[in-house]
């Protein structure tokens, strides 16, 4: 379980980090439509995949074995949550740079979804030896403030459409992707 969660964490963060060079990339070009469909469409895809990989990690033959861990696991429902979420979040971007909608109370999905996503991160339960724990939770705290400060400049950027703004929430989502793929389950992780 350790060594699929740091390659969920590294898959996921590798993701986001492409994700986010090509939105800071679309805020140089002041802009441009085929960056954020190409970061939108890319986040939408990985929440999709993330979402599969839970369901396959147990087999399809063994769904209400997953069924039954959505129900006792508070991580597992996390994770199912964080999926969902990076996939409508990257459905509405990619919808509106598509011009399919163009509703502004959109704009604030994305934001949302950011800081729904670095809540659950701050507050992520964790599996292991006391001593893993502690460890694990310090670290999804960092991680989940950092994407908090993402979604907040996000949120700044959705409201105000200043360039500054459309600057700001890449990077923050970018040094939450390096976390992720740097960090590593503790030794005691996943034990107990």
């Amino acid at each position: 379980m350790r060594k699929a969660s740091n390659l969920a964490h590294r898959t996921i963060g590798t993701v986001l980090v492409v994700a986010s060079v090509l939105a800071l990339n679309e805020a140089f070009l002041n802009g441009s439509r085929s960056l954020r469909i190409a970061w939108s469409g890319l986040v939408t895809v990985i929440g999709v995949l993330f979402v599969l990989s839970l369901l396959f990690r147990h087999e399809l033959r063994l769904l209400p074995g997953w069924l039954a861990d959505l129900a006792e696991d508070p991580q597992e429902r996390q994770h199912l949550i964080m999926g969902l979420l990076l996939t409508a979040g990257g459905l509405v971007e990619f919808t509106h740079a598509k011009g399919w909608t163009t509703a502004l109370i959109w704009h604030y999905a994305w934001p949302g979804v950011l800081l729904v996503i670095g809540v659950m991160f701050a507050l992520h339960a964790q599996h292991g030896s006391h001593d893993a724990a502690m460890r694990a939770v310090r670290f999804h705290r960092l991680l989940g403030g950092t994407l908090i400060a993402a979604g907040l400049l996000a949120a700044g950027h959705a409201l105000w459409r200043s360039l500054s703004w459309a600057y700001l929430w890449p990077i923050a989502l970018l040094v939450a992707a390096v976390l992720l793929i740097s960090y590593r389950e503790p030794e005691g992780g996943w034990e107990g």
